[in-house]
């Protein structure tokens, strides 16, 4: 399989146009520089503070003269290429990409979404340009008769951990949406049990953010500003919590139908999931020992699951689900 991969890329030309988003656009880069493929970077956002993702989430025409003004520079630097790879894309505009096809005359597009359209409105009107879409939610992918294509693990051993497992059950993220209640009724579940050791980290930006959201947000409306933290935690730091983990915890957003990114984590590194996300039954992957499904409106975790073993995935699902496997169904 990688054999092909690697022939399959060798020397192409590949112009990946992708957001930043937790490291993962270098480990997509320097994953298809590894594979022989010749690779270029460009950040699809021109602005990545707070104020600049709100803006160019919620009022992308307002934005316009910036997103142009930074495609102008980028499009100028740009060369000849076999691939164009757009992956999440907010700011791109037909108009771009036209500019951009001109210049790099490329002969394929491709276009990978792993945020939901619903979240990504603006999107929906590129999608004639490309000429292979996929995306990582089951329901877009029957709506607009697209390729559905889960996500992967970011490397292709999966890191698997074998280290000492001292917490119980863990969570690491954005403080979006319900996450917070739902979080909050879980602690207060395990409060008790003095056996069982819990580590929730709840990120926000600022504590500006979780003041407003007080304001308009029931979910949080219970919880109190200590239930969050207004630092990202570092990588490193987040690794080692997570590979110390029996299980961990995935909150989709709401809207949301495909599996998170720590979904795919978890199963290259081997570590139960707890997840509101019921539509996993329908994954190849899943198996009760290994996922335990939870009602967000009612979170109840049973004790059981922690204390099961871990039932190994099959070599070819691993090579699926791998960074391997993805660029596989990408790229080829």
């Amino acid at each position: 399989m990688i054999k092909d991969l690697k022939k399959a890329l060798k020397n192409k030309k590949i112009l990946v146009i992708c957001p930043k988003y937790f490291g993962y656009e270098e480990k997509i880069v320097n994953r298809l520089i590894e594979l022989g493929a010749i690779v270029s970077y460009i950040d699809e956002r021109p602005a990545n503070s707070t104020l600049g993702k709100i803006f160019i989430r919620l009022f992308p025409f307002s934005y316009r003269i910036q997103i142009d003004s930074y495609y102008n520079k980028k499009i100028k630097e740009m060369m000849l290429c076999n691939i164009i790879l757009v992956i999440n894309p907010e700011c791109l505009s037909l108009n771009i990409l036209y500019r951009i096809k001109e210049v790099t005359k490329a002969s394929k597009y491709i276009l990978y979404m792993w945020d939901s359209f619903l979240n990504k409105k603006h999107t929906k009107k590129i999608i004639p340009f490309f000429d292979k879409i996929l995306t990582f939610d089951p329901t877009d992918a029957d709506e607009l008769n697209i390729v559905f294509r889960p996500l992967f693990f970011p490397s292709n051993n999966g890191n698997k951990n074998i280290q000492p497992k001292d917490i119980d059950i863990s969570f690491i993220g954005t403080g979006h949406s319900d996450r917070p209640k739902i979080l909050n009724l879980l602690k207060e579940q395990y409060k008790n049990h003095a056996s069982k050791k819990i580590f929730f980290y709840l990120y926000l930006q600022t504590p500006l953010i979780y003041y407003f959201n007080k304001l308009i947000n029931s979910n949080f409306k219970k919880i109190h500003k200590d239930m969050f933290h207004f630092l990202p935690m570092p990588y490193d730091e987040y690794e080692q919590i997570t590979e110390a983990s029996i299980a961990v915890i995935d909150i989709e957003h709401p809207a949301q139908k495909g599996l998170t990114i720590r979904t795919l984590e978890m199963l290259g590194k081997e570590i139960k999931l707890i997840t509101t996300n019921s539509n996993i039954k329908r994954y190849d992957f899943y198996n009760e020992s290994n996922i335990l499904i939870i009602d967000r409106m009612n979170p109840v975790i049973d004790t059981d699951f922690i204390n099961r073993n871990y039932q190994p995935l099959s070599a070819d699902l691993y090579y699926k689900y791998s960074i391997d496997g993805w660029l596989e169904d990408i790229v080829s």
